[in-house]
């Protein structure tokens, strides 16, 4: 989906005290998408307002609608085909 119809954005909450170790991990790992870094009172504050639940930890996603509306949340992991299936229902025609 990356460039077509959607944008992910990873998010590291080991603020920039671990910015080398975090940029370690998305070598090793060959992350594809770009990636973050926030300190985590600042990600528990923003999730916090954009879904009215308190958070609970990671891994968290959120899933946008192209309008920009939240469509859903998520927390623990989640298998990339079950959010690739959920996306069909925003699919332009």
């Amino acid at each position: 989906h990356k460039n077509i119809d959607a944008i992910v954005l990873g998010l590291t909450l080991d603020g920039q005290a671990r910015k080398a170790q975090a940029q370690a991990f998305v070598d090793k790992h060959t992350v594809s998408f770009d990636n973050l870094i926030a300190e985590p009172p600042s990600v528990m504050a923003f999730y916090t307002r954009r879904t009215a639940r308190r958070w609970v930890g990671t891994p968290t996603f959120l899933v946008y609608a192209p309008d920009g509306k939240l469509a859903a949340q998520q927390v623990g992991a989640v298998e990339p085909q079950v959010i690739t299936t959920f996306m069909r229902g925003y699919a332009q025609p």
